[in-house]
């Protein structure tokens, strides 16, 4: 009959730091399950401790709630085909494209820097507490989620708008149009489509907003815009996989590479720092 082996104090000792150095391994807490307006503040690429395997670090953060500020370490492993799916799957929902693993650090790094708010999934299984990302959140929804919920003014504020209509300025799906975001700043886009008051804007960078029509402006191009644009989209013709150099406002935003081209709208999507984006026609120029 085999006796347990007695572990020595020397061995506990590297055992209990061993363990301190693994211990964002394991869940801080299990959240209920459920859907969460959350903030993924930390993402690295890096080699598990425990099982050597190599896998994605994500430090998951509640917004609200009663689990509001509190911390969720969620790992995605990427040591094989089947890992490597469901981690390019998170990826894109809060996102990000990538196609090739040398641009995993880079997109990571851009994670920890932007710290986008994403609606995660808790699902408990046994003692292991697993995440799916839903998809990033729209500006609205980040507001209330920081706030808490809406608030009786704000409410008061919203009913008050919606019983107000611009009788002077009408809005059509294509227009170009600009408005004010939270942060004080003028936004400059075109109107992907109207659903009563509530507007969703595409701007110059490819990213949709949703806006109450009554804070919006038009805007019309004047004559050198337009003698420009016409000049740009005679001098160039887009195609699929073709290298192009992207502008904003004249400035050049560097080289990507052309993913679709989307006639609907009238724009052209760009593979450009690892990040989908869609750029009019004379916003593009052919790279050399």
């Amino acid at each position: 009959m085999s006796k347990n082996k007695e572990v020595s104090k020397s061995e506990l000792k590297k055992m209990f730091s061993s363990a301190y150095e693994t211990k964002d391994e394991v869940s801080n807490f299990q959240p209920d399950e459920g859907k969460y307006p959350t903030r993924y503040n930390g993402a690295k690429l890096e080699k598990s401790q425990s099982s050597g395997r190599w896998q994605i670090h994500y430090v998951i953060v509640f917004m609200n709630g009663e689990y509001k500020g509190k911390k969720l370490h969620s790992f995605d492993g990427v040591d094989n085909e089947q890992s490597m799916r469901f981690a390019i799957k998170r990826l894109e929902a809060m996102g990000f494209d990538v196609e090739e693993f040398d641009e995993l650090e880079d997109t990571l790094k851009k994670i920890e820097k932007k710290k986008p708010a994403v609606w995660t999934k808790v699902k408990q299984s046994g003692d292991y507490t697993n995440t799916f990302a839903l998809g990033l959140m729209t500006e609205e929804e980040v507001e209330e989620a920081e706030e808490g919920g809406e608030s009786d003014d704000k409410k008061e504020e919203k009913e008050e708008k919606e019983d107000k209509k611009k009788e002077d300025v009408s809005f059509e799906k294509g227009d170009k149009v600009k408005f004010e975001n939270k942060e004080g700043d003028d936004v400059e886009g075109v109107i992907k489509s109207i659903d009563g008051d509530d507007v969703i804007v595409k701007d110059d960078d490819g990213e949709k907003h949703e806006v109450d029509i009554e804070d919006l402006e038009k805007v019309e191009d004047d004559d050198d815009d337009k003698d420009k644009k016409d000049k740009r989209e005679e001098d160039i013709t887009i195609e699929k996989g073709m290298k192009v150099e992207c502008f904003k406002k004249g400035k050049s935003l560097g080289i990507g590479k052309v993913r679709a081209l989307n006639e609907s709208e009238g724009t052209v999507t760009v593979k450009i720092d690892g990040e989908k984006k869609d750029f009019k026609v004379e916003d593009l120029k052919l790279a050399e």
